[in-house]
């Protein structure tokens, strides 16, 4: 059984940002990233939450829980500040959006991509933006969710483990997954707590995903505390 660690502050350690990745996420090897949106109508049989603006003071309206125009607009922002920011250094393996996108899609492209990092040496980085499931930080597609544990089993033999940055809500599951497994080379950075629902900036995508990239916030680093687990 598990010890029971928690993930704890990203700030703390210094960790999250592109900029200085090599401090944060360790390894020998080339880094390649896999970028993965979320559905933006996952089943209702799957309990959501949405990321809240941060413009509004984060208070969720009904009519926002499944906005899919909203939802689509946040998520393209958050995929165009990745690939803005690692096109020039050649790390993208594959950016995927998909709103409509089903598990055996993205299980099949994230196979491919642990396959490709084993061949290749690489070290894998596996971001994704969208929904999480309401407790489970899960990320959800058109129909279902994949949960942690599942990526962990798809990493074949030889692979090093990647290193998972999560901009959606409850994604602090996640990150403590991560430190209470405390398997070697496995991290998880998370947007928010594992009872948290991400937050938006108007016009600007997910508040982690900016923090990622360098870019400005309003308050100079995001709301919500973004926890690092490994």
């Amino acid at each position: 059984m598990a010890a029971n660690f928690a993930a704890v502050s990203a700030f703390d350690q210094n960790a999250g940002q592109l900029g200085n990745i090599d401090d944060w996420s360790r390894t020998d090897q080339p880094r390649k990233w896999l970028l993965i949106s979320g559905a933006s109508n996952p089943p209702h049989t799957v309990e959501i939450s949405t990321r809240r603006n941060q413009d509004n003071g984060g208070v969720l309206t009904r009519a926002m829980m499944r906005d899919a125009r909203s939802f689509r607009h946040n998520v393209n922002y958050d995929l165009t500040n990745m690939q803005n920011c690692l096109n020039s250094t050649r790390m993208i393996w594959n950016c995927r959006t998909n709103f409509d996108a089903n598990r055996d899609e993205v299980r099949n492209l994230i196979k491919q991509f642990f396959s490709d990092c084993q061949k290749n040496n690489w070290k894998p980085m596996l971001y994704y933006t969208g929904h999480g499931e309401i407790g489970t930080g899960n990320w959800c597609f058109s129909d279902g969710t994949i949960g942690i544990q599942e990526i962990i089993d798809w990493i074949p033999e030889g692979c090093e483990k990647p290193t998972i940055c999560s901009d959606t809500c409850y994604s602090g599951v996640w990150a403590n997954y991560c430190a209470q497994q405390r398997i070697e080379g496995f991290e998880c950075l998370s947007a928010c707590g594992d009872d948290e629902a991400a937050l938006d900036c108007g016009g600007r995508g997910g508040e982690l995903t900016l923090y990622m990239t360098g870019s400005n916030l309003p308050n100079g680093r995001p709301t919500r505390e973004p926890l690092f687990g490994r």
